[in-house]
This record gives structure tokens, sequence and C-alpha cells, in this order.
């Protein structure tokens, strides 16, 4: 079976589903999010006109996730840094309005 033009954000897929299952990213719009299969454990990224040959099994088509995010995602060094500015500050007025 043959299932061609298959549209997942922006992304245009097409699947040959026989022993195995096939799947081709077939074109992409604009700023359309690069995708991935999961099955069993392993990623798949989807590249631009490459087959992807996968078993008939249960699988998860997604957006790819940014390596990025994992460095950035828990540094609150900035709000911490904010945080404390104003509680000096504050620190500063009441003193100041108390002796002065």
């Amino acid at each position: 079976m043959k299932i061609k033009g298959v549209s997942y954000l922006g992304n245009k897929l097409d699947f040959v589903i026989e022993d195995d299952v096939k799947i081709t990213l077939a074109s992409q719009k604009g700023l359309s999010p690069p995708l991935e299969v999961i099955l069993g454990g392993n990623v798949y990224p989807l590249e631009l006109k490459k087959t992807v040959f996968l078993p008939q099994k249960k699988a998860v088509l997604r957006m790819r996730k940014p390596l990025f995010l994992k460095a950035q995602a828990c540094d609150h060094t900035t709000h911490w840094m904010l945080i404390f500015f104003l509680a000096s500050l504050c620190v500063y007025y009441i003193i100041r309005d108390t002796y002065f």
C-alpha cells in the first residue's frame, strides 16, 4: 500500500507499507520543523528525499528535539541576580530611611 503526500507540521511524507514500512520526507515548507521516528527506543531522523526503512511495529513520528535546549533549560542565574539586586535595594532603602 502507498500513501503519498501526508502533511504533518508543514512537511509532506510518503509511506510505503509492505513487509516493512518505508517513510520518505518528500518536501518541506518554509520553517517546518525537522522530524524523527521513534521505534523501540531508537531514533531515526527524517531527512529530505531520503527513505527510512522500519519494521511493521508501533512507532512515534514527532518533531525532532533541538540539541541546544538541554544546556539552557535550567539556567536561572539572571533571575537570581535580579532577585538579589531587588532585595539589596529594599534593604538599602530601609536602612537609609531608618538611620538617616
